[in-house]
């Protein structure tokens, strides 16, 4: 049990946990003391996510919850309050993969400044290609996708930071997966946090981080939606990790805002994709945006493609013919 401390000041209710505030536990289980502010005069509303008062007027609230309530809300941070996070989409912190389902969706409104990124983790290991986040204007709603590829007790954890903010993404919250069984498991592709802040969206390949090129096929393509002030190239390797020569072309379809990714291996084996981006007027160099795995099986007539500099995709160009070098 820990003691906390309610106060009233300006006809407003707040609670005082002194024990956390002061510092906390390193990993050799010493006291780190250190102020945290945050959990001296904290609102009721916020404070009941981590503590049920034995007596229930001691919650300060206009509508007490109860124990079965309680058990229910998910593992906030103090910055999902700060950026005041609002949780749409699930209710409860445990949710349930059914057996025909293959990925479950949390849904979060922030403000309009705020950016999300989150991973999906058993224990300790973090699941690669488990995870997907877009923003959907629309509904004006983050929607946080997460995939697991076998039977487990995961936690889907995500991330946020404002949008100008040059420091890292940090802790909001988190829910648990609980997998009793999954038919057809997918994955996502890998995304950095770039791909978000440059508004990027993948229009096809959405639900494979790794691609297969096989009966007789020559290459495979990768669709993206991007503002009109970003510009994209891209790169493929080999097993090796040796670029590709001629393994790859790009275009962009300014009426419909979106790039065509065009890969061509030049033998069998596993192949990384990686396409990069960045804003027209950025002079720095081109961050990595989003990676595909490619696994390539029997090919037998390898094609390659004209190869392009920068200047190409400046001026807008466009390769009619010959397409294939």
């Amino acid at each position: 049990n820990l003691t906390f401390i309610g106060v009233r000041i300006d006809n407003h209710s707040y609670l005082i946990e002194s024990t956390w505030g002061a510092g906390s536990l390193n990993d050799d289980k010493q006291f780190n003391k250190k102020l945290d502010t945050y959990h001296f005069l904290s609102h009721p509303e916020e404070f009941i996510y981590k503590h049920l008062p034995e007596e229930e007027k001691w919650q300060l609230l206009a509508s007490p919850i109860v124990m079965e309530q309680y058990m229910k809300l998910p593992a906030v941070c103090p910055l999902y309050f700060q950026f005041k996070l609002e949780i749409v989409h699930p209710k409860s912190n445990i949710v349930q993969l059914l057996n025909d389902d293959s990925y479950t969706e949390v849904q979060i409104r922030t403000p309009m400044n705020v950016r999300l990124i989150t991973t999906l983790k058993l224990g300790d290991k973090e699941i690669q290609g488990g995870n997907h986040v877009r923003f959907d204007p629309e509904q004006q709603l983050w929607l946080c996708y997460f995939a697991p590829p076998s039977k487990g007790f995961y936690e889907m954890m995500i991330y946020a930071k404002e949008k100008n903010d040059p420091g890292d993404y940090r802790n909001a919250l988190m829910f648990h997966l609980e997998v009793m069984d999954i038919i057809n498991p997918i994955s996502f592709p890998k995304v950095s946090a770039s791909f978000h802040e440059l508004g990027l969206r993948i229009i096809q390949s959405t639900y494979q981080h790794t691609l297969k090129l096989e009966k007789g096929a020559t290459h495979t393509k990768i669709l993206l939606h991007s503002p009109l002030d970003v510009i994209l190239i891209a790169g493929l390797k080999n097993s090796k990790g040796v670029e590709v020569p001629g393994g790859h072309r790009v275009s962009f379809d300014k009426e419909k805002q979106i790039w065509q990714c065009l890969f061509a291996p030049q033998s069998n084996g596993l192949h990384e994709i990686s396409i990069y981006a960045k804003k027209q007027d950025d002079i720095g160099s081109y961050p990595c945006a989003v990676t595909f795995n490619l696994e390539v099986f029997n090919l037998t007539q390898p094609i390659s493609f004209p190869e392009t500099f920068q200047p190409y995709y400046d001026l807008g160009l466009k390769i009619i013919q010959p397409k294939f070098q």
